[in-house]
Order: C-alpha cells, then sequence, then structure tokens
C-alpha cells in the first residue's frame, strides 16, 4: 500500500470546450482518465473514491485530516480491460458538451461526484469534466449528455466491482480478533 497526498479538485462547469484528439489518438495528457470521489469539509475534512489512469488501473485512495492528524493512503484494487477503457474514454469528448445542471439538495452531507480528463488541444489546457453526481450529496450535479450518464453509470459499475468489495474484506479483517 502507498502512502500519498491527495490533490482534491470540484468539477467546474464545462461549456464550449473545442476538443481533437492528438495523432496519437490521445484525448488527455493526464495521468488519469476518471475519477469518483467524496469530499466533505464538515467536521473536518474527509476525501476518498477511486480513479483509474490510463494503463486502466483503478486505485482506491483515501484522506482524512482531523484535528492536528492527517492520514491518507491510496491502493492499487483492480484493472480495467483496455479495448473496454479505450470505448469509454471516447465517450469523454461528447459527455464535455453537456450541459450541467447543479442544485442543492442537503447540507454537510459532502460530494461524491465523477469526473473525466481530457486535453484541449487548441489550448493544451487539461480539462474536467464534470459526468455528475451519485448518492446523497449537498449539490446534485447532472450532465445532460448521454455519454456523460453512460459513463456515470459504468464508474458506478467499477465501484461496486472494485471498491465495495474491498471495503467489505478491510471491514472484515479490521473485525478478526
Amino acid at each position: 500500500m502507498r502512502k500519498f497526498i491527495v490533490c482534491s479538485l470540484m468539477t467546474p462547469l464545462l461549456q464550449n470546450i473545442t476538443l481533437a484528439a492528438d495523432d496519437a489518438g490521445r484525448i488527455s495528457d493526464s495521468d488519469n482518465y476518471f475519477s469518483c470521489g467524496y469530499i466533505n469539509y464538515a467536521w473536518g475534512f474527509v476525501s476518498n473514491g477511486f480513479y483509474i489512469n490510463t494503463k486502466g488501473e483503478v486505485y482506491k485512495y483515501e484522506r482524512r485530516k482531523l484535528v492536528g492528524l492527517e492520514l491518507a493512503d491510496e491502493e492499487l484494487v483492480g484493472q480495467i480491460d483496455l479495448e473496454e477503457l479505450n470505448e469509454k474514454v471516447i465517450l469523454i469528448a461528447p459527455a464535455s458538451k453537456g450541459e450541467v445542471i447543479r442544485k442543492q439538495v442537503a447540507q454537510d452531507a459532502g460530494t461524491k461526484s465523477c469526473s473525466a480528463y481530457i486535453s484541449d488541444i487548441s489550448s493544451g489546457e487539461n480539462l474536467i469534466v464534470n459526468l455528475g453526481t451519485y448518492d446523497i450529496s449537498d449539490f446534485e450535479h447532472k450532465n445532460t449528455s448521454k455519454e456523460a450518464q453512460d459513463l456515470l453509470n459504468w464508474l458506478m459499475d467499477v465501484k461496486k466491482k472494485y471498491i465495495q468489495p474491498h471495503n467489505k474484506r478491510m471491514e472484515q479483517t479490521l473485525d478478526k480478533p
């Protein structure tokens, strides 16, 4: 298990972005294509979730900071087939064209959201595509793009397959004397 510090981002509303693949067919210069995570500043700082890098590796991460104590870790928990990953990566550019509708629905619940990462070839900047929120969050974000909804559903399947079983194994290990 690797220890690290997480840099958490809140995904901005992205509109009117010109996207194109480079000669190698890449649409992201980032090390990661997708991430889903929870962040909450109520009663301290908590951030956890998972990300999928360009190799298809699924990493689980967690960071907590409470009154003078800071804990952070990251762990490889799965592998996405590269053919499947490429099918999903192709959906990022169309997903970026969706309108993101934001509505407050709770307080002190934090935010659980998923993002995708792409490069804007015209500006050379790496951009964050807000795919939407899941479960209960302070603010509900809904990306109106069908591709964003498809990616969000797929990421929830990835979460069920790799993250939730891992959490159950950890709980069982902690319960043993």
